[in-house]
């Protein structure tokens, strides 16, 4: 886990008006808005293969 500084320093190089669903070991930051768009993808494409795409879709931007 990386120390607190460390943590303060990354997230104050990051716009503070977007919120962050994680950061990666490697220190990259992946954005809550990008981070809701790839599950609901593939949450759509995994329930795709049983006719419910839209509902695979739904379940993956809320969740």
């Amino acid at each position: 886990m990386k120390d607190t500084g460390e943590m303060k320093e990354l997230l104050s190089k990051f716009l503070i008006d977007t919120p962050i669903a994680h950061v990666s070991e490697d220190n990259r930051i992946h954005p809550l808005y990008d981070h809701l768009l790839c599950t609901a993808e593939l949450a759509g494409n995994f329930a795709a293969k049983f006719g419910c795409r839209e509902w695979g879709y739904l379940g993956g931007i809320v969740a």
